[in-house]
């Protein structure tokens, strides 16, 4: 047996509420190909999908490691169950479906992880140090609005936060978001609409 390209653990082949979508022509070609072994298939999907599919699941565990964990495990066992995944929706549906379903595993045997994670890059050094006033302004007043919409979108509600995410990083239609959630599209539209007014009130100052 091959080894897995990416190193991790992760959803049954089989996945609840991911199924209602219909195979795209792409996706049903590219889940063969990883069927046999191409590993090249399999890394263009983990790189498309890792980066969004780590902040949806970040939105459930709170944690940017207890994120990354669960996206490595999803594709290491996808990977070593390559042979029986058979494919009933549309890719990223059932990669949202399989990682939430992981996420509440998670969360239902170990505490959630109460922090923020910190994704500033220890070599950045001083905001603003070496720049004109004007772009040092523009670059700290861009760092702050960010971590206010950071500390609003904490303030929401789990499916608010999820369903934004889900919108934001995932690029997923609002039948994909209600598909991946478990709840209907006029759900996913409230939580939408509640969840953009919150950003809009907490970044009014940041025009």
């Amino acid at each position: 047996m091959r080894e897995s390209p990416v190193q991790a653990v992760a959803p049954e082949l089989s996945v609840p509420g991911a199924a209602s979508a219909p195979v795209s022509i792409c996706d049903a070609a590219l889940v063969e190909r990883i069927r046999t072994g191409d590993t090249q298939a399999f890394e263009a999907v983990f790189h498309e999908f890792y980066r969004p599919l780590c902040a949806f699941a970040a939105g459930y565990v709170r944690s940017a490691d207890g994120a990354e964990e669960l996206v490595q495990e999803l594709f290491c066992r996808l990977w070593e169950q390559r042979t029986a995944w058979r494919l009933h929706g549309a890719l990223r549906t059932y990669l949202y479906t399989a990682l939430r379903n992981r996420a509440l595993g998670y969360l239902r045997h170990r505490r959630v992880v109460d922090r923020v994670a910190d994704h500033a890059s220890p070599d950045a050094g001083i905001p603003g140090m070496g720049e004109s006033a004007p772009e040092a302004d523009a670059r700290l007043q861009a760092i702050d609005a960010a971590a206010v919409a950071q500390r609003c979108l904490d303030t929401l509600s789990d499916r608010c936060r999820q369903a934004l995410i889900l919108r934001r990083d995932g690029d997923l239609s609002y039948a994909e978001i209600a598909q991946v959630m478990g709840v209907s599209v006029k759900r996913v539209e409230a939580l939408l609409t509640q969840g953009y007014k919150a950003l809009r009130l907490a970044l009014a100052g940041y025009r």
